[in-house]
């Protein structure tokens, strides 16, 4: 059994196992902290930068899905600095992003939709143009791609590497030209591909399978194991 601690999230004081992640206390909290590409069954990478919060005594914002529970340990997840900070991660993330939720596979239920509606700025500051990428285009036999949604939080990298034991995924380029493609210029040939969906938060990936005969993904899953 694991060691209880005491500690602050916003403010109260709670009891929590020790080494649970922040991320995921906030869920059983009823105060998510938003974010893209933490995933409980994939592991931590700490990219996407929008579930930053205070940490009493650290000198800057911390990553939640990082983080750790500990004995004493003083969080804040809606100050005035996170805010901002979450604001200005959405702002980026939506630059050129398109604005086709209605025909969006995820559309109704993205994690990006409510996220903005629920941090994000009202307006955005752009004047010019977006960027407009490739879209629909096959990664594999099962699977299609669309970079103006992507949000490069490289789940499906990290699942095709991680849990599938595949590196057949990788992240093409730096900065605001990084796109998700597939190693060499090649194709999926994973039968987990339809999988990448699922796992996809912004509707990025999309699954051609019909009827769709795969196992969905979940949290506990590992390669070796059950799906």
């Amino acid at each position: 059994m694991s060691e209880k601690i005491r500690m602050k999230f916003n403010g109260r004081e709670i009891e929590a196992e020790a080494g649970t992640p922040i991320i995921d206390l906030s869920v059983t909290l009823g105060e998510e902290i938003p974010h893209f590409c933490y995933h409980p069954g994939i592991g931590v990478d700490g990219n996407c930068r929008l579930c930053l919060v205070e940490l009493e005594g650290a000198p800057k914002l911390v990553p939640a899905c990082t983080l750790k529970a500990s004995e004493g340990m003083e969080v804040r997840a809606n100050t005035e600095k996170v805010v901002k900070a979450r604001q200005g991660v959405l702002e980026f993330l939506l630059i050129n992003h398109p604005l086709d939720c209605p025909i969006c596979d995820k559309g109704g239920e993205c994690p990006l939709q409510d996220y903005t509606r629920l941090h994000g700025p009202a307006h955005s500051r752009m004047g010019d143009g977006k960027n407009l990428g490739r879209k629909h285009y096959s990664l594999g036999e099962h699977i299609l791609f669309d970079s103006e949604r992507c949000v490069t939080c490289t789940r499906c990298v990290r699942f095709m590497r991680d849990v599938v034991g595949r590196d057949e995924l990788t992240v093409k380029q730096r900065g605001d030209r990084a796109i998700i493609g597939v190693f060499q210029d090649g194709s999926i040939t994973s039968g987990f591909t339809g999988n990448l969906a699922d796992i996809c938060p912004v509707g990025a990936l999309t699954d051609t399978c019909s009827p769709c005969r795969r196992t969905r993904f979940s949290p506990s899953a590992s390669a070796s194991g059950s799906w």
